[in-house]
């Protein structure tokens, strides 16, 4: 379990951390104790779907579990019942070419890789459990790349 806080981007906490609120020294100027956190638990729930943070443009679900498809035309996203149902809304017909989508691609518009520099991670995001804000790019990930020689840990 991660803690997340709401008001300062890139802010999380171990679920140690969070009960005992310990906030490392370096960063209390910028976040309070004040703050709210979001509770973030791993693996989403879903029996091993893929989640998609995408509208249903068909039946308005949110979020898309499992496969999307997505309009090259109109640029709307369907569900897997409402692709196969066909439905047809507004200016979108089931004649229109479109994209299946099998996984969800995330990307973490405020998050740099702190071993290669890439800003912003796109896809999967690696972060350290035991090191206070580390993350790391599935690149550096994979290649097992060892952090910058001036990083505190």
């Amino acid at each position: 379990i991660r803690f997340t806080c709401l008001q300062c981007p890139d802010f999380d906490l171990c679920e140690e951390c969070h009960d005992n609120r310990v906030v490392p020294e370096e960063l209390r100027f910028i976040h309070s104790p004040n703050h709210v956190f979001k509770t973030v638990e791993f693996p989403e729930l879903a029996g091993g779907l893929p989640i998609h943070r995408f509208r249903c443009f068909g039946c308005e679900t949110f979020p898309i579990i499992g496969y999307r498809f997505r309009c090259l035309e109109c640029n709307i996203h369907f569900c897997q019942k409402c692709y196969f149902k066909r439905k047809e809304k507004k200016n979108h017909t089931s004649e229109h070419e479109t994209e299946l989508i099998l996984e969800p691609v995330r990307e973490h518009s405020w998050v740099k890789c702190d071993a290669c520099g890439t800003k912003p991670i796109v896809g999967n995001r690696y972060k350290c459990n035991s090191c206070f804000n580390y993350d790391l790019c599935e690149q550096c990930y994979v290649d097992k790349t060892p952090p910058p020689p001036n990083y505190i840990s």
